[in-house]
């Protein structure tokens, strides 16, 4: 049976997914407002990480509000600078601290001798090489709101894949047991 907390990552990252292929959508048809798509990217992942928590509150899972406080600060940086250069920056410091979240998480369930530290250890290793090309990518000048299109639909197939991938390690687990 599929858990409450795995049901939501997936309906939240799908929705992210369809979100970001509209943007890459935009970037195709030669959008340009970078400030606008972090604006956006950001507002979107403080309103579901919002409701994540609220979903997930008897679980005492705070992974959802430091996320929803990473992407606030992201979110007031970018409104408050106005180069490319700086949006970049919010980037990779978004990016940055979302992995150090990842790896506090990993430990977690390391600490609690769960297995799921494994899957959550290889997300973050990926979500890391995926973040430093898309911000190597952005700096060697490549359609910004594309690279950012691709760095979150990749975000968000990972974290549905790893959702399904949690689900099949509890079930056997329970099996074992």
């Amino acid at each position: 049976m599929i858990k409450k907390r795995d049901i939501i990552n997936i309906v939240i990252n799908i929705s992210l997914l369809i979100l970001n292929i509209f943007i890459l959508a935009l970037a195709i048809l030669d959008y340009t407002n970078f400030k606008l798509i972090l604006i956006i990217e950001f507002s979107f992942s403080i309103g579901y990480n919002f409701l994540k928590f609220i979903a997930l509150l008897k679980e005492k899972d705070f992974e959802s509000i430091v996320t929803l406080l990473i992407s606030l600060g992201a979110l007031i940086a970018t409104i408050f600078l106005n180069s490319k250069r700086n949006y970049i920056l919010v980037f990779l410091i978004f990016m940055a601290l979302m992995c150090l979240l990842k790896l506090i998480k990993c430990d977690f369930y390391h600490d609690r001798h769960s297995k799921r530290w494994i899957t959550k250890g290889i997300s973050m290793l990926i979500y890391m090489c995926v973040g430093l090309i898309s911000g190597l990518a952005l700096v060697r000048g490549f359609n910004a709101i594309a690279v950012i299109a691709y760095f979150f639909i990749i975000s968000s197939i990972l974290e549905i894949m790893f959702s399904l991938v949690f689900e099949k390690q509890e079930e056997k687990n329970d099996q074992n047991n």
